[in-house]
């Protein structure tokens, strides 16, 4: 029992905020290159004609990278095309 508890970790549930969008190839550089600055986390992304996005970001940083990414685009990439789905996700602290 105890071998599974070390393993496990400590963690906390926290509220996240997933926002899933659609982008053009000329953007998904720029995206991976903000993720290092620890605002979000890209955690799906499927290549079609365009590549769909799922980012994960804390609820009281969702509208900063909303506008992050509406700058980056020039607006094509706008607030209304990018959809909000509340959950709570485990983290390790």
């Amino acid at each position: 029992a105890r071998m599974a508890l070390d393993a496990a970790g400590i963690a906390e549930v926290k509220e996240m905020d997933p926002l899933s969008f659609s982008l053009d190839y000329t953007y998904y550089g720029k995206l991976q290159n903000s993720e290092k600055d620890g605002l979000f986390a890209i955690i799906d992304a499927v290549f079609e004609e365009n590549v769909k996005l799922t980012l994960q970001c804390d609820p009281e940083s969702s509208e900063s990278v909303k506008r992050m990414l509406s700058e980056m685009t020039g607006g094509v990439c706008s607030e209304d095309k990018i959809s909000v789905k509340k959950t709570l996700k485990k983290v390790e602290i």
